[in-house]
């Protein structure tokens, strides 16, 4: 934005084509050059410390989506959700509540804006579970049927 990237909330000021400094001192952001898989990685430097290495996700398909479509019943709570593909996004319903759409932010890992996360969990290669975080809630896993 007018020639500063933004991000966490601050702006960061370019100091090399690949390389940002923070508002905040000992906050830099390095994008090196794209893998061999294609992904953009983003590199957070905090006063100096070792990177934390973000990649790029890349959206689901519908097919991807088909995936993790279906019924999952909790034990816990004696209740039924239901994840649905829907116009090119993941939806989960719980009970009768209206369908809450839902974005990866890496693999196998949906959020909701509302601050729900499914973490999927597999087995074989097929998605078997959800380990779902709401809150104070967490780790209520909903059993694929």
């Amino acid at each position: 934005k007018d020639g500063a990237l933004v991000a966490f909330g601050q702006r960061f000021k370019a100091v090399a084509a690949d390389r940002f400094m923070g508002q905040a001192a000992g906050l830099e952001l390095y994008f090196p050059p794209v893998g061999a898989a294609g992904l953009q990685e983003v590199h957070i430097i905090r006063d100096g410390r070792d990177a934390e290495v973000c990649r790029r996700v890349v959206p689901p398909t519908g097919a991807n989506l088909a995936e993790f479509a279906g019924t999952y019943y909790s034990d816990e709570l004696d209740a039924t959700c239901t994840l649905a593909s829907r116009e090119g996004r993941l939806t989960v319903q719980i009970l009768h509540d209206p369908p809450t759409p839902l974005d990866m932010v890496k693999p196998d890992v949906f959020v909701a804006d509302q601050g729900l996360v499914l973490r999927f969990e597999r087995e074989g290669g097929a998605v078997a579970r959800a380990s779902v975080q709401a809150g104070r809630v967490t780790n209520l896993v909903f059993v694929r049927r």
